[in-house]
């Protein structure tokens, strides 16, 4: 009996201590990702994260997106290298949308390297809708659109919304992946 009085009192000292390392303040989780490319092959890559400590986030935490950006190799190494200035740890599993430049699918080498950092990503979302867009994506990442939600959130329901798109014909990660994997070179994106 007495056993067991502390093995329970041990099991509820234990659900005291907290959360842990993984607290939600110390994660970034982007919910729309821009990729460009760079002149040496490198991507330039727009990251659009809610910010969970602004003031509008107490009435809606997907209010306001924190922006960050930066030129990389790969995806990896933009999730290293933003974890390392922000002190947060990127969780690519709520991604909402995918932007890319033109040029990151016309090159094989940049295709190769998008679509093999979803296959070895395990957290990452398939169910991603990719968008193409012309061009530098500065102003999209701007931080200064009103649109009065994450850009992310916008953007998917902007796509939701599209009644000449049925919903098969929305591209996502995993139809961009498909397409890749099976050979076929032209990637369909609306």
């Amino acid at each position: 009996m007495k056993k067991a009085f502390w093995g329970i009192g041990l099991f509820c000292l234990c659900l005291l201590c907290g959360c842990g390392t993984k607290e939600l303040e110390n994660n970034a989780f982007p919910l729309a990702i821009g990729i460009g490319k760079e002149e040496q092959n490198d991507f330039s890559v727009y990251m659009a994260y809610p910010d969970l400590l602004s003031q509008a986030a107490k009435d809606n935490a997907l209010s306001t997106d924190v922006i960050w950006s930066g030129t990389a190799a790969d995806l990896f190494a933009a999730a290293d290298d933003m974890s390392e200035n922000s002190n947060k740890n990127v969780d690519f599993n709520h991604l909402k949308v995918l932007i890319l430049d033109r040029a990151v699918l016309e090159q094989e080498v940049l295709r190769e390297r998008l679509v093999s950092f979803f296959l070895e990503q395990k957290d990452a979302a398939w169910n991603t809708y990719v968008m193409l867009a012309d061009g530098d994506m500065e102003e999209l990442f701007s931080g200064e659109l009103e649109i009065g939600s994450s850009l992310g959130i916008s953007l998917e329901d902007t796509i939701k919304e599209w009644s000449n798109i049925r919903s098969r014909g929305r591209t996502t990660v995993g139809n961009l992946m498909s397409q890749y994997y099976n050979g076929n070179e032209t990637a369909l994106v609306p």
